[in-house]
């Protein structure tokens, strides 16, 4: 017997199927994704925290740079040695507040 033509041979089941692994991609795309993400979120911490740090703008623009440079510091060097060098130059920034009255 000879299949229909266009069609697969029947007689050993449903034929052969390929699965596609669609994991396999996205654990090479995520960490991609997360560094990305990690990058955009950096930067626009240290665009906000310049802007917010101009004279007449109220808000902790020096703070948000900070935090910009602290989500940096994961990704480049030189993010890391900024961020080291302005925790040198406040140093009462990284000291907690005594509790109690």
């Amino acid at each position: 017997m000879h299949a229909p033509p266009g069609r697969d041979n029947m007689a050993g089941g449903l034929g052969t199927l390929t699965v596609a692994r669609p994991h396999s991609k996205n654990r090479a795309v995520l960490p991609l994704t997360a560094r990305a993400t990690r990058i955009a979120l950096g930067i626009a911490l240290l665009v906000l925290g310049g802007i917010l740090a101009l004279p007449l703008v109220p808000g902790p623009g020096l703070l948000v740079m900070f935090g910009g440079l602290t989500v940096l510091s994961g990704e480049f060097a030189w993010a890391r040695r900024l961020r080291e060098r302005l925790r040198g130059m406040f140093p009462h920034l990284g000291k907690r507040a005594p509790h109690g009255g």
